[in-house]
């Protein structure tokens, strides 16, 4: 279990975004993760679906939520990592700005996301990286992700094949398009 004060600062210099760094996610990022997740989902899926299909995806953040989110950076079984705007020139804290999930018992990437802001500059790759060198760490030979159109093609760019498409049911008649994807690990 990682605590709030444990963290695991993964550097990688980057010419493009010389001020993020990467990490493993630990209980204390709770409701930025939620806050981040909500941001990219809202922003960047605008085009895609309709608001009301973003808004029944993700949760608004309440103490509930952050519990479950912080039981999930809990469990042995999900490893988060983080991107962190680390700009060290204001005197705010460093801000996620990225985020994926690496669920281990389903071999699945269970969430990447990266704010609207900081697309396009390589976060995302790194991310998925990182959760990949973790998958083949753990033993994992094959990932599968159900992607939603919003990414599709970022998946596709990394090298995971689609399988099938499908709706995903948000409740109140709802649904979110998906497509579950596979990807072997070298």
């Amino acid at each position: 279990m990682r605590q709030s004060g444990e963290k695991t600062l993964i550097s990688h210099p980057d010419k493009i975004t010389p001020m993020i760094k990467y990490r493993t996610a630990t209980t204390a990022d709770a409701r930025e993760l939620l806050q981040t997740r909500y941001n990219a989902v809202m922003y960047n899926g605008r085009d895609i679906y309709p608001q009301e299909v973003l808004q029944a995806w993700v949760p608004k953040i309440t103490a509930e939520t952050i519990a479950a989110e912080t039981r999930s950076l809990e469990s042995a079984d999900r490893i988060t990592f983080v991107a962190e705007d680390c700009d060290e020139n204001t005197k705010s804290k460093p801000k996620i700005v990225g985020l994926t999930t690496l669920v281990v018992s389903t071999s699945s990437v269970w969430q990447c996301y990266v704010l609207a802001d900081y697309g396009g500059k390589g976060i995302g790759n790194r991310l998925m990286d990182m959760l990949e060198d973790k998958a083949r760490e753990k033993g994992i030979k094959k990932l599968i992700i159900s992607s939603s159109l919003m990414a599709f093609e970022f998946q596709k760019k990394r090298g995971f094949t689609p399988l099938n498409s499908y709706e995903y049911a948000l409740g109140d008649g709802l649904s979110l398009t998906c497509y579950m994807m596979e990807k072997e690990l070298g």
